[in-house]
């Protein structure tokens, strides 16, 4: 994966930085946003490589579902890595759990703090958390990832904040809303 995730331009950067540390005037690119190219080809059927915006929440949750042979067939199949091996595999399941792993923690981080500034947290029933949108919908470990996130935040209490899908869309929240307002 090293190689398929080289930045378009990577011969530039290191230059580029000696040239701003030699001279403070000059800006220091920041190699973070650099976009990501595809690795060049590696003699006869090519090297593969990925381009900005493959690994979409669909792939990725495909990916996490997968064991590490099924992962190594989808990067040279569908992803275009043609030299795909298990070592690529174990890193991309790895990166991919870690990304969505991330983003669930970003969700119950706000549901959380919302909870106890309400006052959830501290009362005796539980409270129903209705999510709606498609990442919670058809990633299949996101909805558990927030709900571990939730109890490693608030602890036993967090226990109380029971997640459920939302069946009728953000249609009916629109409407409890503004039925309160």
């Amino acid at each position: 994966l090293a190689q398929t995730f080289a930045p378009a331009n990577a011969a530039a950067v290191p230059a580029a930085a000696a040239s701003a540390a030699a001279s403070e005037a000059a800006p220091v690119p920041n190699p973070l946003a650099q976009t990501f190219a595809p690795a060049p080809a590696a003699g006869p059927g090519g090297g593969g490589g990925l381009t900005p915006d493959v690994l979409s929440t669909e792939v990725m949750s495909s990916i996490e579902a997968m064991d590490e042979d099924a992962v190594v067939a989808c990067m040279r199949e569908k992803l275009g890595v043609s030299k795909a091996a298990a070592a690529d595999a174990a890193a991309l399941l790895r990166v991919t759990r870690l990304v969505s792993t991330r983003a669930a923690r970003v969700s119950a981080s706000a549901i959380v703090a919302i909870a106890r500034h309400a006052g959830y947290l501290s009362k005796e029933e539980a409270t129903v958390i209705a999510l709606d949108g498609s990442v919670i919908r058809h990633y299949s470990t996101f909805k558990e990832r927030i709900q571990a996130c939730i109890r490693e935040l608030a602890g036993d209490a967090g226990d109380k904040l029971v997640l459920e899908l939302a069946d009728d869309g953000s249609g009916l929240g629109a409407a409890v809303i503004a039925a309160t307002a």
